[in-house]
């Protein structure tokens, strides 16, 4: 996963990788801490990983 985005590439490539490595629906509008895990009903991404 990337931890820093720099150019429009980069961004693409962040997405793409939000949809096919964490199956995510993602939307660049959603705050990353609204997402859950719809087996699990948990969050999907923790402080800890948010926050780097």
């Amino acid at each position: 996963m990337i931890n820093t985005i720099t150019n429009l590439e980069e961004v693409k490539s962040f997405f793409i990788s939000l949809i096919e490595e964490e199956s995510l629906n993602f939307h660049p509008d959603e705050d990353f801490q609204n997402y859950i895990n719809l087996d699990s009903k948990l969050p999907t991404y923790t402080m800890k990983r948010l926050c780097g």
